[in-house]
């Protein structure tokens, strides 16, 4: 099957579609499982800083900061 460039948005949607049909996930996995998100949370109310937490967890400030965001 042979197809260009403009026909490159349809069949990329025509893909999203199927997938969603089938109840795939989509887009990147979390870095953190929900139990380790409420860790953070309890952790941080209790006056654990944000690099700590990122350095505990292995992942960036900014990613302690969304689960902190989401929480919210």
């Amino acid at each position: 099957m042979s197809t260009g460039r403009s026909a490159q948005p349809e069949l990329t949607q025509a893909g999203l579609q199927r997938a969603k049909a089938s109840r795939k996930a989509l887009g990147r996995p979390e870095a953190l499982t929900s139990d380790q998100q409420k860790e953070i949370i309890a952790a941080h109310g209790k006056g654990v800083s944000l690099g700590v937490l990122a350095t505990q967890y292995n992942v960036s400030r900014a990613a302690i900061q969304r689960v902190e965001k989401r929480a919210a």
